[in-house]
């Protein structure tokens, strides 16, 4: 949409999204307003002031768990209504926070489109990558195929936590979460990131221009920002880009990355990773949760190692 001069990345939220006009942010002492109304941009670049109410900030982190923001039996424009009552942990574009930030895109989308992000999902991005296995929940027809998720105790010991036949992918949501919310394999996975590798475009399905993917795979973080954080840990030397973290210098915290790297993680230990100037694109799935990083340090090295430069 952003290609068809449907939308800015830098257009306030609240243009698409009413309800989130006047946003505060929550102080020590009180609500006030910030400096700059969040934008599109700062969505994709989770710079917006969302959350997943773990931000630290404990009056807003209070307020947003009772508003049950992410309610399975809720729609997206539920959410946004509820967001646009709640104050945020702090000011857009000020500084790094992960949280719904995709999920309002996912809202952004369907006002735009005039389509449910599921439909919007098939028709403009599913389809035409052949990937015929993604989506918001697992027919039947296919339920033999999908896996199990499970906990771990990070020592060995797995509890299973979805069992395929008793899960709640078997139906479609009520709530069509876009930072979370899909099902997938590793070769519809890796159809969408070919795509992106390729510069939008895919066995002649042009999806994005290159202009666009470039900007996705590019640090959007200014230096006052910083680098993205979790808590108190600082991933040093990496940035985020519009959708993807982006490897920007070598450092301590992804001494195996390497520059220009770009990717992300799943809720379930899934990961995946391309270098642009190695030619390559890594899949990883898991199913264990919380998430754990160990699949992706162990073999991140091996495969780079295992690279011949002809």
């Amino acid at each position: 949409m952003y290609d068809e001069g449907k939308l800015g990345l830098d257009d306030p939220v609240s243009k698409h999204l009413p309800e989130m006009k006047g946003c505060q942010v929550q102080g020590k002492e009180a609500p006030f307003s910030p400096e700059h109304e969040m934008t599109v941009r700062d969505l994709m670049r989770h710079t917006s002031g969302l959350s997943y109410g773990a931000s630290g900030n404990e009056a807003a982190d209070k307020l947003y768990k009772a508003a049950n923001v992410l309610d399975s039996n809720s729609t997206l424009a539920d959410m946004t209504a509820k967001l646009g009552r709640v104050p945020l942990p702090f000011e857009p574009s000020k500084d790094w926070g992960y949280g719904v930030s995709s999920d309002v895109l996912g809202r952004v989308v369907e006002v735009v489109s005039g389509q449910s992000l599921d439909e919007f999902f098939q028709q403009h991005i599913c389809k035409p990558l052949d990937m015929k296995d993604t989506g918001f929940f697992v027919p039947d027809e296919k339920l033999e195929r999908f896996a199990a998720n499970y906990t771990s105790d990070g020592k060995g010991l797995l509890t299973l936590l979805d069992a395929p036949a008793k899960s709640t992918y078997r139906k479609s949501p009520k709530l069509l979460s876009g930072g979370g919310g899909l099902v997938s394999t590793a070769r519809d996975y890796m159809r969408f990131l070919m795509m992106i590798a390729r510069g939008g475009e895919l066995d002649g399905a042009r999806i994005l221009s290159d202009k666009t993917v470039r900007l996705m795979k590019t640090n959007q973080l200014s230096e006052s920002v910083g680098w993205i954080k979790f808590g108190g840990q600082v991933r040093d030397g990496i940035g985020f880009g519009l959708g993807f973290s982006v490897c920007v210098k070598p450092s301590a915290w992804a001494p195996q990355s390497h520059l220009g790297e770009y990717g992300w993680g799943g809720a379930a230990s899934t990961h995946y990773w391309s270098s642009p100037k190695d030619d390559l694109v890594v899949v990883t799935l898991e199913q264990t949760m919380p998430y754990s990083p160990m699949t992706e340090v162990a073999v991140k090295g091996l495969i780079y190692d295992a690279i011949i430069d002809r």
